[in-house]
């Protein structure tokens, strides 16, 4: 009760375990608790963990298909992540990837792809040639290019993510 910065880490934890259980109503009571709790602690303990809040709570809203919560926490989540990592980091392209798919499930392809690319291009800087990330990234904007009706593009992305997994 007296140790809120506690109470915040519990509740995302909580959260992020209802989350996984598919038991949305419950992930968003409890992440929404502990974004409340943070919000009110000093910036020191707060910041490293806002923005991980507020990604897994618009994890929440997407798989809710609430697509315009989900943009407006993602936007959130990487404007946190970038104030605390202002060069290249995990957690900053993670963040871009999610905004990227929070734009391209609204249909918002042009404004998606950028978000894409950096997330991507940071990747490979953060992890050199291979990795299961960069594989991802390289998987969302073949998709992305699939959705534009750009099949020539999309190919040798999919193939280039097909390899990357198999390895």
């Amino acid at each position: 009760k007296d140790q809120p910065g506690v109470e915040a880490d519990l509740r995302s934890v909580i959260g992020t375990t209802y989350l996984a259980l598919g038991a949305y109503p419950e992930a968003e009571q409890h992440l929404r608790a502990a974004l409340s709790l943070r919000q009110n602690l000093p910036d020191k303990d707060a910041r490293p963990f806002l923005g991980g809040d507020l990604s897994n709570l618009a994890d929440v809203f997407s798989a809710q298909v609430k697509r315009v919560e989900q943009e407006a926490l993602m936007r959130e989540s990487l404007a946190s992540h970038r104030s605390l990592h202002p060069g290249d980091h995990p957690d900053v392209a993670g963040a871009e990837q999610g905004l990227a798919a929070a734009l391209r499930s609204q249909g918002k392809l042009g404004e998606a792809e950028p978000h894409y690319r950096v997330a991507l291009d940071m990747r490979r800087r953060l992890y050199g040639a291979e990795h299961i990330d960069i594989a991802q990234s390289v998987n969302s904007l073949a998709l992305l290019m699939q959705n534009k009706g750009n099949h020539a593009s999309a190919e040798p992305l999919f193939r280039e993510a097909l390899a990357m997994r198999r390895k």
